[in-house]
């Protein structure tokens, strides 16, 4: 078969192709509403499951950060209620007699207490040491007032009677203060 035949028969062929097109588009108009309405179904039903694929990923994600929180926040409680054998630590070694200021079982005990207030740091836990600043509600509990004087102004923390604790920016325990008015 010669080049001329083959450009006829392709061309032929083309004719009788655009021609079957032709046809099925004018019989098919029904078909291709439907498969028309047919994918835009398949759209909506794709734009749908993305939908519900983020919103269960925004489901997760704060599911995660609720985990999270609430770790943060049992731990606090946990570790909050070590702070009162710290202060009986603190008590018990400041009421040492200077006699027994050298003893054995003193330096055990402060060790011991050093041990233990190294723990609270590791876990973020910082002592609120509010001595001559102003009074914050956030961080200071008031329980008692004294006159104000040149060393004090009205409104500055003048004793501090049990110290406080944060955690990151947590208050765990408020310091409990004397004021000056």
């Amino acid at each position: 078969m010669g080049k001329n035949e083959q450009i006829e028969n392709l061309t032929s062929e083309e004719e009788v192709v655009e021609e079957t097109l032709v046809a099925e588009s004018e019989e098919g108009m029904p078909e291709q509403t439907a498969l028309e309405q047919l994918q835009a179904q398949v759209d909506e039903y794709r734009e749908s499951l993305q939908r519900e694929r983020a919103d269960f990923q925004n489901y997760r994600k704060r599911i995660e950060r609720e985990k999270e929180s609430l770790q943060a926040e049992i731990s606090a409680k946990v570790l909050a209620k070590f702070l009162p054998i710290l202060d009986d630590f603190e008590r018990a070694l400041g009421a040492v007699p200077p006699d027994q200021q050298d003893s054995d079982w003193l330096k055990g005990v402060t060790l011991i207490q050093r041990k233990f207030q190294s723990l609270l740091e590791a876990e973020g836990i910082q002592p609120i040491d509010p001595l001559g600043q102003e009074f914050d509600p956030k961080f200071h509990e008031a329980i008692g007032a004294d006159e104000a004087s040149e060393t004090h102004a009205s409104g500055q923390v003048t004793a501090v009677l049990q110290k406080g604790y944060v955690r990151g920016d947590r208050v765990l325990r408020p310091a409990m203060v004397r004021v000056a008015s």
